[in-house]
């Protein structure tokens, strides 16, 4: 019985596709957004964002510009390596 409960849960459970990644740049202002097309074929794209620009979240219906992301961050400061 405890199999069969089991098996209708994990049956009901619906994963949703991705749609974006965003790959976050640590040693720059810099930023890449992958979107998946809505379209039967799927074809992702690709969009750079850089200093100055605003960045366009569509999956979390969120937008910023680029600079609130990285205030505060000085990129000339060297890196400490421990």
């Amino acid at each position: 019985m405890e199999l069969l409960v089991l098996n209708t849960v994990l049956n009901d459970i619906i994963v949703a596709p991705t749609t974006q990644i965003v790959l976050v740049n640590q040693f720059a202002p810099y930023i890449e957004v992958y979107r998946r097309g809505r379209k039967e074929d799927g074809a992702w794209s690709h969009v750079f964002c850089e200093s100055g620009q605003e960045v366009l979240l569509e999956s979390v219906d969120v937008h910023f510009p680029l600079e609130d992301l990285y205030r505060g961050i000085d990129f000339d400061e060297p890196l400490v390596e421990e």
